[in-house]
């Protein structure tokens, strides 16, 4: 173990190869706010329109949940069927990694079920692409002074959707806030009914009028050909001179632009709105792909944003409205300087207790073990995000230990005369297997955390995969760099007295007379020292119990829930004054509403569950700054229940880890009820 002792430039090369390796990797590892949670839930979607409740749940939710809780890897299904609206939700155990082959089963389940579904049902829509958060939400806001457009916003937001698809690294784009396009035909109906047409005779004629398959095929013994006929439609104008009545002669004909309007707009009634600043406005939103560094990815979106912008016509405005990046530059700032805290806390401590050299040799020794812990984690795929730093935080009190143990040995060694070479060799062939073993324990006591299942493992996993990448490095050049440092700079011959001992001697005295003492009384001891632990036992029945923290970010999401008949109409209003209240209130920046729909997901575990619902709103709400902020929560919960008395109102705290439903989740079993 004294090569690199013997080896002066091997240990030069070896502290230059630990350097760059950590440095490139620092610049290089993925790097994310949070841990990526493998997405386990998927909603299924199935408008029927014209149904009650009670017929959607019978003939729509119940055969899809009976189909879908047949597949073993689905853990929990469960549905909410409204006015012409059936969502399943599916929920997959948590020992599965693959949910896109599971996924894929539970479409084909879907598709089986699908086909025997009451006329009149649209075809269901599978959605499982909601698993993790996005990185920018930009805005398209309707700023002139005439009525909105939809359609207008419609269109630049597809645009902008189309260019930041083609952005490297994007995975999924979505837009919020508007419906499908639709051409709408409006009968003039005095004179369709002179006419005798009826709607269903204009449908089907249009039906058929629409050319898009091949008309018929030629065939020869040498050849077959398609034949297909020009007549799609193309434009409006094609759809008005579709000829809709005829003379017995054919002499006079009637096209469909005689009788009726052709227009090109957004379905009506609008099922959803985005609302920003008070604003109508159509929220687009890209996520980028795990692996990559999230600061690149939203620069690059931020400069496609900018060429956009640029290229918008008068009378909309684009506005980015959440940047996941700024958040993440800020949490590993802060981070960043709570490492440094530790290593300066650690480095003072030693230079009080084992003198400026060993300081100095542990000192080096700790941003080595750093750099080369982040080399290791970028080879085995560990990102870095904030579990993983929090990681290599908790490492830091725990990585010193062999090294002050080595540096301690050489150091004794040599202050009895032993040459360097000798100290280094004998405190190293000593201290191997004891520091070995002590390393080991350690990982054992974190390795439950990296192997536990599911969203929890996936979120606080990375924290233990730290703790040990960065205690087996910190074994590993304790023996050999360390060992090499503490032989070539410790001094030998007696040892010079240290100007702490004025303080230490006092206390390492004191800690002699009551080992002493504590030997002289056994049994006093052992009661002496059973008291802060029953007392930790009683006092923990006595703390607030909450297995994940709150997050550490100024935002929350305000719900808003009207009563189930209620029409997207009712819920803008509920929203006009909900907003108003907000934004009225001191020490809030701004709230952006999402109406008839969930919020686009601004964190890491909040999943949108409740698309096409009319009568419900949820805003996503940022503070000016996180003091203040749960004060802040309490006091809108009470003005919002107090002017909005009948509708159900939630003001919500972002919390850490797996993505839940609601905070409390009460069910409900019995002979009728099922569960």
């Amino acid at each position: 173990m004294s090569a690199l002792f013997d080896d002066k430039r091997g240990l030069v090369l070896v502290i230059l190869l630990i350097i760059v390796a950590g440095l490139s990797s620092l610049f290089t590892i993925p790097m994310a706010e949070d841990p990526r949670i493998t997405n386990r839930a998927a909603t299924i979607l199935t408008p029927f329109p014209g149904a009650s409740a009670e017929r959607v749940e019978r003939l729509v939710s119940q055969p899809l949940e009976d189909e879908l809780r047949q597949l073993p890897e689905v853990k929990e299904v469960s549905s909410t069927s409204s006015v012409g609206l059936s969502s399943v939700r599916i929920l997959l155990d948590d020992v599965i990694i693959d949910s896109e082959t599971v996924f894929s089963k539970a479409r084909d389940a879907v598709s089986d079920v699908a086909v025997s579904l009451p006329a009149g049902t649209r075809p269901p829509e599978f959605i499982d692409e909601r698993g993790y958060a996005f990185t920018v939400l930009a805005a398209i806001r309707w700023t002139s002074e005439s009525e909105p457009n939809p359609l207008i916003l419609r269109r630049a937001a597809e645009e902008l959707e189309s260019r930041l698809i083609g952005v490297p690294g994007t995975d999924y784009t979505e837009i919020k806030g508007v419906g499908p396009e639709e051409i709408a035909v409006t009968l003039d109906a005095d004179t369709a009914q002179s006419l005798g047409i009826s709607e269903a005779q204009i449908a089907a004629i249009l039906q058929n009028s629409d050319a898009k398959g091949a008309a018929g095929e030629l065939v020869s013994d040498r050849q077959r050909s398609s034949v297909e006929v020009r007549g799609e439609f193309t434009d409006l104008d094609r759809i008005r001179d579709v000829i809709v009545s005829s003379s017995a002669d054919g002499t006079a004909q009637v096209q469909l632009g005689d009788i009726a309007s052709v227009t090109r707009g957004v379905r009506t009634p609008e099922e959803s709105f985005a609302l920003v600043e008070g604003q109508r406005a159509i929220i687009v939103g890209t996520r980028m792909q795990d692996g990559l560094r999230v600061s690149t990815f939203a620069q690059d979106v931020r400069d496609t944003l900018a060429e956009f912008q640029a290229e918008m016509s008068a009378g909309t405005e684009l506005q980015i409205i959440f940047d996941q990046s700024v958040y993440s530059e800020e949490r590993f700032a802060a981070l960043g300087i709570n490492l440094m805290i530790g290593v300066g806390l650690v480095v003072l401590i030693l230079l009080l207790t084992l003198g400026l050299r060993s300081a100095l040799i542990v000192g080096t020794v700790i941003p080595l073990t750093a750099l080369a812990a982040i080399a290791v984690m970028n080879f085995t795929g560990v990102k870095l995000h904030q579990m993983s730093v929090t990681g290599l935080i908790v490492a830091l009190g725990l990585l010193v230990d062999a090294a002050i143990v080595i540096c301690d040995a050489v150091g004794r060694r040599l202050r009895t005369g032993m040459s360097a070479r000798e100290a280094v060799r004998a405190s190293v062939e000593r201290l191997w297997l004891p520091l070995l073993s002590s390393t080991i324990t350690t990982v054992l006591a974190f390795l439950p955390i990296t192997l536990l299942p599911g969203g929890p493992g996936e979120f606080v996993g990375p924290i233990a995969d730290s703790v040990i990448i960065a205690l087996l490095v910190s074994l590993a050049l304790a023996l050999t760099v360390t060992a090499a440092l503490a032989g070539l700079f410790l001094k030998a011959g007696p040892e010079k007295a240290n100007p702490m001992d004025r303080v230490t001697a006092p206390i390492g005295h004191a800690f002699k007379s009551a080992l002493q003492l504590s030997l002289r009384y056994p049994l006093i001891s052992i009661a002496f020292a059973l008291i802060l632990p029953v007392a930790g036992f009683v006092s923990v029945t006595k703390l607030p119990s909450q297995f994940f923290p709150a997050a550490d970010r100024q935002q929350f999401h305000v719900q808003i829930e009207m009563e189930p008949q209620a029409g997207v109409g009712r819920t803008l209003e509920a929203v006009a004054v909900a907003d108003d209240l907000i934004e009225g209130t001191v020490g809030i920046t701004s709230a952006h509403w999402f109406v008839g729909q969930s919020v686009m997901p601004f964190y890491y575990n909040l999943i949108p569950s409740r698309d096409r619902a009319l009568n419900f709103a949820e805003a996503m709400v940022t503070a000016d700054q996180l003091d203040g902020l749960y004060p802040l929560q309490d006091r809108l919960q009470v003005e919002l229940e107090r002017a909005l008395p009948d509708a159900r109102v939630l003001v919500r705290t972002i919390v850490q880890g797996p993505p839940t439903a609601a905070p409390v989740e009460l069910r409900i079993s019995g002979p009728d009820l099922g569960e």
